[in-house]
């Protein structure tokens, strides 16, 4: 884990009555002079200056007259400090300086260093800023940063470090760390993203991530990665630690599955998974299984005939998931899907896979029951498909629910949008409902049972209760059909067939439908606090949005637009929680939140991060909180004068382009979204690193 993500390193008050003059004021409330640079957004660019220096007790006023800007940055050094900011980049000289741009830093001859934000609210004309001691202590303390490795196992581990040093990579070792221990391989300011090392348990085994270094069994400190045997090294396996963007501090934690692998010869009995190769070709294996941060996959082992590998060093769970392929060929998979890679990779979160660059693939399931080792054969034929074999074309529906379900679908058709219907699929039972290879990436189905209720998100086809084929999904009714919700499946990018398993319902209830990843969805309505209603009591129609923590960080969800008198159920994403955070807008106006930050887009979206907001093309917007108590079935939340959107902010931006914030995306299913809707920037642009490459697959992964 990171030390330091967004360390806020002052407490900042508003400057009200008994402040000499408007503007931006810092004081410093430390034992010792400060030197302080600011940036902000100036006339022609983002800007910085500096330096202030600032006695202890003093105050110095960098920003006079009365603030124009809603935010401002700040760094502050003492000599030969390390200041840890926000992520916030700055150009900066030693010397006096105020510098327009705040990219290309270096190549104009300045530096680039790391500031922190002051908000001053989103009235204030003047504002003070206090640099506490102990703030700035933890802020300005190296001890605190660097490499370090605790070990979580019951024996010791000898740790490896690689790394790049200038233009080389390097490698260093041995540190010995016993059970319940830390080391500290390096020390001070992290200087480079990436870092690599190996653990062995009495020089036993380690299963790396296909990054090779040079070693000795000696302490050592050996420059190159290349031709170690000749120059009389041994070249050994090392795994990656991504110590993310800016981090100057990080602890990796060496445990079972982590650390060096425990032989025989250690006294302890073999443990773990091998998973051997009997077939006649070279097979790359993946594997999946439930990980401390979720569902998790890795890849991948190359596996020549007739030899073993042990992709899990100690067996903690009962099943454990494979997929092994002939040259990047097909697998014949069950109905278990993780992301993968082609290359070496190790990736936390079984769903969003095509959005977060992944590929979807599925895998098999391996029980092992109770044991500590287990022994899993790859046969010709059976547990391993041939290279070149390729699944069934088109969309396959499978019932695992106990009713029969009738199903109909939506797709982009050649002359419009076009709906289908009714295939009745069985208990235990799939069909074929398109039969030809996919051409589109999304598709949407409803499913009912005797012809009851289903739990749709937003997307509206028509529908009559006999078998049908309708193009357009407008003015259904005038055309004598029904208007009904669809549910979205995202088949990924490329993908020619693919199957949807509808699954009971978690609960009670009616018929349940689910994605093919297990999910299942009830078709009472659910919310992200079960069962969240939003009534609208003003007399303008809101759009609102809603921010939560999900399964994979902080996400956010807009818009719906709820009329005067009127009220909406947000699907969200199911889970009942207790603390959700909302946005609410009058025609893309003011709103005054409560400093929950949240990402958005003027159209629909959902949004998975609430950090970098700007520099992935979003906005980044204020929300309040909403706390359903945790313990209700539902709840339901009332939009009132003070708790909506603002109505005298002015419903257009400075080109007088008035806007509908709208959760019905263009794709023909809905009201369409002004994409020309300008994107103020209100932040300085965050600088993504360049990402070390890893190696093709191909390589040995262990």
């Amino acid at each position: 884990m990171s030390y330091f993500r967004h360390l806020f390193i002052a407490a900042a008050i508003p400057a009200f009555a008994g402040t000499a003059q408007a503007g931006l004021t810092i004081c410093n409330d430390t034992d010792r002079e400060q030197s302080i640079s600011i940036g902000y957004k100036g006339d022609a660019d983002w800007t910085s200056e500096g330096w202030w220096n600032i006695q202890p007790g003093d105050c110095s006023t960098p920003v006079e007259g009365d603030l124009t800007q809603r935010y401002y940055y700040v760094r502050a050094e003492f000599e030969g400090s390390e200041f840890e900011g926000g992520n916030y980049f700055f150009c900066t000289t030693p010397e006096a300086y105020t510098i327009v741009g705040d990219t290309e830093c270096e190549g104009r001859g300045y530096e680039r260093e790391d500031f922190a934000e002051i908000d001053t609210g989103t009235s204030a004309t003047d504002f003070t800023y206090r640099l506490s001691q102990a703030d700035m202590d933890r802020a300005q303390d190296e001890s605190r940063f660097g490499l370090e490795f605790c070990n979580e196992t019951d024996v010791t581990q000898s740790i490896s470090i690689g790394y790049k040093r200038g233009d080389i990579f390097v490698s260093e070792g041995w540190w010995n760390a016993g059970a319940g221990e830390c080391v500290k391989p390096v020390g001070g300011a992290l200087k480079t993203r990436y870092y690599y090392y190996r653990a062995e348990v009495d020089a036993g085994e380690f299963n790396g991530g296909g990054y090779s270094f040079c070693t000795s069994p000696q302490a050592y400190d050996i420059e190159g990665d290349t031709d170690c045997e000749a120059r009389g090294y041994d070249s050994e396996d090392f795994a990656e630690i991504d110590t993310g963007q800016s981090a100057k501090g990080y602890s990796f934690t060496i445990t079972d599955e982590t650390g060096g692998i425990v032989s025989a010869s250690t006294g302890t009995d073999r443990t773990g998974l091998d998973i051997c190769n009997e077939t006649e070709h070279t097979q790359s294996v993946s594997i999946g299984y439930e990980g401390a941060e979720g569902w998790t996959s890795e890849g991948w082992w190359n596996v020549e005939p007739g030899d073993c590998v042990t992709p899990v060093a100690r067996l903690d769970k009962r099943y454990y998931y494979y997929r092994a392929e002939i040259d990047g060929g097909d697998f014949d998979g069950e109905n278990y899907y993780f992301c993968t890679t082609p290359q070496a990779y190790t990736i936390v979160g079984d769903t969003n896979c095509e959005a977060r660059g992944y590929d979807r693939e599925s895998f098999r399931e391996i029980d092992v029951e109770s044991y500590s080792h287990f022994t899993f054969t790859l046969i010709p034929h059976e547990d391993v498909a041939d290279a070149g074999q390729t699944a069934r074309p088109g969309l396959t529906v499978c019932n695992d629910t106990p009713d029969t379900q009738s199903v109909s679908i939506g797709y982009d058709g050649p002359q419009d949008w076009t709906s289908e219907g009714w295939w009745n699929v069985a208990p235990d039972d799939c069909t074929v409902i398109l039969e030809d290879a996919l051409q589109l990436r999304y598709y949407y189905y409803r499913a009912e049972v005797d012809g009851g209720d289903f739990d749709g998100q937003e997307y509206l086809f028509c529908t009559s209760p006999q078998a049908y084929t309708i193009v357009g999904d407008t003015d259904c009714e005038a055309r004598g059909y029904d208007r009904e919700t669809f549910r979205e499946i995202d088949v990924g990018e490329g993908v020619t067939s693919y199957t949807l398993t509808l699954v009971p319902p978690a609960g009670d209830g009616g018929a349940s439908t689910a994605t093919d990843d297990g999910s299942a969805i009830d078709n009472m309505a659910v919310a992200g606090g079960a069962g969240l209603e939003v009534c609208n009591d003003t007399s303008e129609t809101q759009s609102v949005a809603f921010g939560y923590e999900g399964a994979e960080g902080w996400t956010s969800e807009g818009w719906w637009n709820v009329g005067p008198g009127d009220c909406v159920t947000p699907a969200l994403d199911g889970e009942n929680r207790r603390y959700l955070y909302y946005r609410a807008e009058v025609d893309g106006g003011d709103f005054e939140g409560q400093s929950y930050f949240f990402c958005t887009d003027p159209g629909a979206f959902t949004i998975v991060g609430d950090d970098n907001c700007e520099a992935r093309g979003y906005e980044r917007e204020d929300f309040r909180e909403i706390d359903t108590g945790g313990n209700e079935a539902t709840f339901t939340f009332t939009l009132v004068a003070g708790t909506g959107g603002e109505t005298d902010a002015g419903p257009a931006d400075d080109d007088g382009i008035e806007f509908d914030r709208s959760r019905d995306d263009d794709d023909g299913m809905g009201d369409d979204v002004d994409d020309d809707m300008p994107v103020d920037d209100d932040m300085p642009v965050f600088e993504e690193p360049e990402p070390k490459q890893p190696p093709r697959r191909g390589g040995s992964r262990g």
